[in-house]
């Protein structure tokens, strides 16, 4: 995971005139529970001031061995700081985030994949559809980002918050022009982003 000067960069991570969004990266040390999601975020969220973690300008996952988030560049400051050398209990486990922070600009990709998008059914109130259901929900998600891209729905992915399921799809997708690859990177796709669900990234990158 190398590191890029964010300032230098940020011309790659603005989407049509708005916010940069920053890649920040940490080596996550530890072994997780099976379906962290939930649990992670509640660790991450205690040790941040309320008005960031209350904030709905950031994303969360974990990817391979790091733990990634993505957020508006004055969101930054507050997780590098907040986060540092940090030792999170997520559930009954312990991970150690050891080193400093890298900082990345999001780069444009004509191919990303997400490992579970989850959307809720606005009628039916559950994210648990078939996926002939899903690819229409998922084209409203596009449509509404302003995108035009190709896609493939993959696997289904079930996990758990708060005791209640959560259901999606892994998704591919491809044919993208460079902005609207900044800006599903920068936005996520359906709910649940700051848990690990919706994060996009170009196939390459694991």
């Amino acid at each position: 995971h190398g590191v890029r000067d964010p300032v230098r960069g940020a011309a790659a991570a603005t989407c049509g005139g708005s916010a940069v969004i920053l890649e920040l990266a940490w080596d996550l040390r530890g072994s997780l529970p099976a379906d962290p999601g939930y649990q992670l975020y509640a660790a991450v969220c205690g040790e941040l001031p309320a008005q960031v973690h209350g904030s709905d300008r950031w994303a969360m996952a974990v990817v391979g061995e790091d733990l990634r988030i993505r957020c508006d560049l004055e969101l930054a400051g507050a997780f590098i700081e907040g986060l540092r050398c940090a030792r999170l209990r997520v559930g009954e486990q312990m991970v150690h985030l050891p080193r400093a922070a890298q900082a990345e600009t999001l780069q444009a990709a004509p191919e990303l994949v997400a490992e579970g998008v989850t959307i809720k059914d606005s009628i039916r109130g559950t994210s648990d559809m078939s996926t002939d259901d899903f690819g229409r929900a998922l084209a409203r998600q596009l449509a509404d980002a302003g995108v035009q891209a190709g896609w493939r729905i993959g696997g289904q992915r079930l996990g758990m918050v708060r005791g209640r399921l959560v259901a999606g799809y892994a998704v591919h997708l491809r044919g993208l022009d460079p902005a609207g690859s900044l800006r599903l990177q920068a936005r996520g796709l359906g709910g649940r982003l700051r848990m690990g669900w919706g994060w996009l990234r170009p196939p390459s990158d694991r």
